[in-house]
């Protein structure tokens, strides 16, 4: 199970699920985006939560960071 507020790698102590979902989005990188997003979800983490990362992330993307 997935805990939003556990680091996703040691090197990146206050990175979260939620975090690597918009970054992997905003890096361009959908496929891994995708996963941790439906890894996300099987883990019980709220829809709209996680929802919102990945439109932060596409939002950033695609030069919409004033709105996010």
């Amino acid at each position: 199970m997935i805990d939003a507020t556990l680091p996703i790698a040691p090197s990146a102590p206050t990175l979260t699920v939620l975090d690597a979902i918009a970054a992997a989005f905003t890096a361009g990188d959908a496929p891994h985006g995708e996963r941790l997003f439906a890894q996300a979800l099987d883990d019980g983490l709220p829809w709209d939560q996680v929802c919102a990362a990945a439109a932060r992330g596409v939002a950033r993307r695609y030069g919409e960071r004033d709105r996010v």
